[in-house]
């Protein structure tokens, strides 16, 4: 019975930790002062990648600041692609 226990516990901390958010920072650099902000677009399947933003898990705008933008998203597990306009 403390066998079980173990594993099923186990199984339920891996189950967590696997959906829990984890957070991906992208910084994009030498990015043009005056130019504008950065758009970024996360995608997890390849539909839609790398322009139909409507497909996107997540749409992020970051401001540059001395040459370089930075934004951050809170995204589950998995393999993701990244598009910067």
């Amino acid at each position: 019975m403390y066998m079980i226990r173990t594993i099923l516990f186990i199984f339920v901390l891996l189950t967590a930790i696997r959906l829990s958010g984890q957070t991906l920072t992208i910084r994009a650099e030498k990015v043009k002062q005056g130019e504008g902000d950065v758009l970024i677009a996360v995608f997890s399947a390849p539909a839609g990648f790398p322009y139909a933003s409507e497909k996107a898990v997540s749409l992020l705008r970051a401001k540059t600041v001395n040459g370089s933008a930075e934004a951050s998203v809170e995204l589950t597990a998995g393999r993701y692609a990244i598009a910067l306009f």
